[in-house]
C-alpha cells in the first residue's frame, strides 16, 4: 500500500504513514507519478505575511544603559543619572503611546530605578567627601600645632 499524501510505502498493519503521518485509510495501492503526486503543502500559507517585528525603544535602551553607566561608574560626573530618569521617562511615554509596536517598558522602567539610585549614591559620595575633607583638615591642622 502506498500513503495517498506523500506517495511512501506503507507496511502493511501501519495504521499512519511513517513520512508525513497521515492516517493508513487514506492509503492507494499504486503509487502515484510525478505528476499526479499532489504537492507539498509549503510551512507557511500563500497568504502569509510575517507578523511585525516589535522593536525595543531606543530612549528605553538608552536609559537602561546611562542607569548602569552612573551606577558601576561613580567618578563619572552626575550627567548620566539623570539623563538615565529623563530618557527613561520618554521611553515609557513611547512604549505607552505605540499601541504595542514598541517594547521596552522594562528597561525604561529599570533605567530610572538605576539613574535615581546612582544620583542618590553620587549625592552622597559627594556629603562623605565634604565631610572627609573638612575632617582632614581639621586634622592636618591639629597634627601641625602639635610640638614637641
Amino acid at each position: 500500500m502506498f500513503c495517498a499524501k506523500c506517495g511512501t510505502q506503507v507496511e502493511e498493519g501501519s495504521k499512519f504513514c511513517q513520512k508525513c503521518g497521515t492516517p493508513v485509510g487514506q492509503t492507494i495501492t499504486q503509487p502515484q507519478t510525478a505528476s499526479a503526486q499532489p504537492q507539498m503543502a509549503s510551512a507557511q500559507p500563500v497568504n502569509f505575511q510575517p507578523a511585525a517585528t516589535i522593536k525595543n525603544s531606543g530612549m528605553a535602551v538608552a536609559s537602561l544603559v546611562l542607569g548602569i553607566v552612573g551606577l558601576v561608574f561613580p567618578f563619572i560626573p552626575i550627567i548620566p543619572s539623570i539623563l538615565a530618569i529623563i530618557f527613561g521617562a520618554l521611553g515609557m511615554g513611547q512604549v505607552n503611546r505605540s499601541n504595542g509596536m514598541l517594547k521596552g517598558k522594562g528597561m525604561a522602567t529599570a533605567g530610572i530605578i538605576l539613574g535615581i539610585v546612582a544620583f542618590i549614591w553620587i549625592i552622597v559620595m559627594i556629603i562623605w567627601v565634604g565631610f572627609s575633607w573638612n575632617w582632614m583638615s581639621d586634622f592636618s591642622n591639629e597634627f601641625r600645632d602639635f610640638s614637641y
